[in-house]
């Protein structure tokens, strides 16, 4: 059977085709998969690069959103909204906490279209357009609901077809350029076969007797042929071996007087590192050491050699390194930190490079280490992350600050509002117990009438303090400054929590002070403990937010006080502590309006004192005074409660009458007439008087409708009355 011979293009001549029509289906199916694949690995990438800035978006969103739904503070919301939506790929932005209205949304209609709802944590939609995450919304241990958060993946996809584009690109030009990287390849491979063909001609000349067998046309060929030429001078290499074999002979005597130099170099290189090396049997022992290595274990040189490594380590780090060198064994390399008490005494960590050795029958021989002590290093790194620790806490503490301060602002607003003390206690208890959620607290006010401390509002499950202290019960109030006790073992505890029947765990007693003046006390109990950094941090934001509290109860009381002595200050004559005419003429209408509405009288009494100015001439002013002041007196404790007191001028007074017909108007005056002449006046260790009075009687509406000419008629009626005599009544007949 004839076999016929294969075509030419499939049994070429050249090793360097043969490998081109080898390498290049693997040029190719590589370039396939760069434009199949591709694509594939970067969307995935895509996406999970959006799931985690989505959910780092999410996480902080609901961090920011959690204390503003819980005061629902409706501005702080929508801020944190605004914030959010200033990402380009935001789709939508829902909470849902249950309720048929979301408390706070931003594209509610695409979350709908796109079921945000159904997304549990992180996913694609169901329509493939939104990337939606879902976080819960949670603050101080209580979730207020979910967060949504939905971003278009409108630009991954943009990505992803730009993408596939270019990596079609890639795919070709790595195509083009594999073609001729395998074309450059299988030349190169030739090229040396040529070469290593025609040096095995060269070197086989010689055999006259046996020839290669020349059946390929290809580069094995040539070498075969070449073989054949090299034959024939092996006859004359022969010759030539024996002489070859004594020069060489010679060279490597040469060389191990070589050898024994660079032995040498390399030991003093090896003492002289700074780094520490050592060698160790297989049972850990040093067989060999450098002065580094001395000086880091403590030892003056020579005296480590001996000694194992058990003796500077415990036994859980002499275990650690078992199992590295253990490791190594099979083949791992290895490099670690271990722990050593030196010679000297001294602690070092140890960073350990370890080869192992073996002889030539694979047998392990023990350990070639190189270690250095980073032990400063390692001290460097505990202070930075002490150092990043209390970097946490202080801007965690920051931002403690800043809503504290903001919740108190609101406080302070609300008491700006306050018209009464109680409404200020009521105000402080409703605070403290937002402000204060798991402590309990009483506000005491200090009363000056009885020289006592009263409890004016209570919060919280505080132990029951007594209504009423003294100033003395309390180590704050002795000490003028806040009192903190955390450890009922070693510190005083204050009088007024020991009558409360218990001793609770820790406990603050704020003054609260305007002005130097002692006003009252903030009390809590419940403070954390001081053990550990987190604790004592804690700690600190309850000591600071209990005198940013006291300080603004301080502050509002000492602002309505201050209005309130204002006030009396603008409407009271400083001498007699009447109301003054701006407050007469004010009330007098007031009380004319009143009248006017219910159809009822009101009576007027003008008084002015008899020879008042004689009598100042003759005894001085400061007599003249203490009489104003005694016929003031006389006054307040004359009238009705409902009829005001006031000092018109000089010495004339005004008494408003509201409700008093003229009978009982006329009774009143003629009773204050008789009445005065009692009048006991003390001065100067004597007494002044008898005082007389001259009154005069207008009535409203028979002598006016309004206020002005009531008090004109009674004004006229005085003068009528002090120009008839003095000390008499007179009643207006206007």
């Amino acid at each position: 059977m004839k076999i016929m011979a294969a075509p030419s293009f499939l049994a070429p001549r050249r090793i360097s085709i043969k490998l081109i029509l080898v390498l290049m289906p693997l040029v190719l199916a590589f370039s396939l998969l760069i434009v199949l694949l591709g694509p594939r690995y970067f969307r995935i990438q895509a996406i999970h690069e959006l799931e985690y800035k989505s959910l780092s978006i999410a996480e902080m969103t609901a961090y920011s959103l959690a204390p503003a739904l819980y005061l629902n503070d409706r501005p702080t919301i929508d801020e944190v909204i605004s914030s959010v939506r200033k990402s380009p790929d935001l789709d939508y932005l829902v909470v849902s906490d249950g309720s048929a209205k979301p408390p706070a949304s931003y594209g509610l209609e695409a979350a709908v279209r796109s079921r945000y709802l159904e997304i549990e944590r992180a996913g694609i939609s169901a329509d493939g357009l939104v990337y939606g995450v879902k976080v819960p919304v949670i603050y101080n241990d209580r979730k207020l609901g979910d967060l949504h958060l939905g971003f278009s993946m409108k630009r991954v996809y943009e990505f992803i077809g730009n993408l596939k584009r270019t990596l079609a690109l890639v795919g070709l030009a790595f195509f083009v350029i594999g073609l001729a990287a395998v074309f450059l390849i299988s030349n190169a491979i030739a090229g040396p076969l040529r070469r290593m063909a025609q040096t095995a001609g060269r070197i086989v000349e010689g055999d006259l007797t046996r020839r290669a067998d020349v059946s390929s046309r290809d580069e094995t060929g040539d070498l075969a042929r070449s073989f054949n030429t090299m034959v024939d001078h092996l006859e004359t290499a022969r010759r030539t071996l024996e002489q070859r074999v004594e020069e060489r002979t010679r060279e490597l005597k040469t060389v191990a007087d070589a050898l024994r130099e660079s032995e040498e170099l390399f030991r003093s290189m090896v003492q002289s590192m700074g780094e520490g090396v050592g060698i160790v049997d297989p049972d850990e022992k040093f067989i060999f050491a450098n002065a580094a290595a001395h000086a880091i274990f403590g030892l003056s040189e020579g005296r480590l050699i001996g000694l194992g490594l058990d003796e500077f380590m415990t036994d859980e780090q002499f275990a650690l390194m078992q199992e590295q060198t253990r490791a190594r064994r099979r083949g791992q390399k290895s490099a670690y930190e271990v722990e050593i008490k030196s010679a000297d005494g001294k602690s070092r960590t140890l960073h350990v490079s370890a080869i192992t050795r073996f002889d030539r029958d694979g047998t392990f021989t023990g350990t070639l280490g190189v270690f250095s002590d980073v032990s400063e290093r390692k001290w460097t790194e505990i202070s930075l992350r002490e150092a990043n620790e209390r970097l946490r806490l202080s801007v965690k503490e920051l931002e403690a600050r800043t809503a504290e301060m903001t919740f108190l602002s609101e406080l302070y607003d609300s008491f700006q509002s306050c018209k009464k003390e109680d409404e200020i206690y009521e105000y402080s208890a409703q605070f403290a117990r937002k402000l204060f959620p798991e402590t309990g607290g009483t506000l005491f006010i200090f009363n000056a009438s009885r020289n006592v401390l009263e409890a004016v509002a209570r919060w919280g499950d505080a132990a029951p303090v007594p209504e009423f202290m003294l100033e003395d019960d309390c180590w704050g109030l002795r000490r003028g400054k806040a009192y903190v006790m955390d450890n009922p073992s070693t510190q005083l505890i204050c009088r007024h929590v020991e009558q409360s029947g218990r001793t609770p765990a820790a406990t603050i007693c704020e003054p609260v002070v305007s002005g130097g003046q002692m006003m009252g006390l903030l009390y809590l109990e419940g403070l954390p403990a001081a053990s550990g950094a987190r604790t004592d941090f804690a700690r600190r934001l309850w000591a600071q937010l209990a005198a940013n509290f006291r300080e603004r109860i301080s502050l509002a009381l000492s602002n309505l006080r201050l209005s309130e002595k204002l006030l009396q200050q603008s409407i009271r004559d400083p001498l007699t502590n009447l109301f003054n005419r701006r407050y007469m003429e004010e009330t007098l209408e007031r009380e004319i309006f009143r009248a006017t509405r219910s159809q009822l009288p009101l009576g007027v009494i003008m008084i002015d004192i008899d020879h008042f100015k004689s009598f100042n001439d003759s005894y001085g002013h400061e007599a003249g005074d203490a009489m104003l002041k005694a016929i003031a007196a006389f006054l307040q404790d004359q009238v009705r409660k409902e009829d005001v007191a006031c000092r018109f001028g000089g010495e004339e007074f005004t008494l408003i009458m509201p409700g008093a017909g003229l009978p009982i108007v006329l009774s009143r005056a003629q009773f204050l007439l008789e009445q005065a002449r009692l009048v006991h006046i003390p001065f100067a260790g004597g007494a002044l008087g008898p005082v007389t009075l001259s009154l005069g009687v207008a009535m409203f509406p028979e002598q006016g409708r309004t206020g002005g000419l009531v008090i004109h008629a009674a004004d006229e009626a005085l003068l009528k009355a002090k120009r008839s005599g003095r000390n008499r009544v007179v009643v207006s007949d206007r």
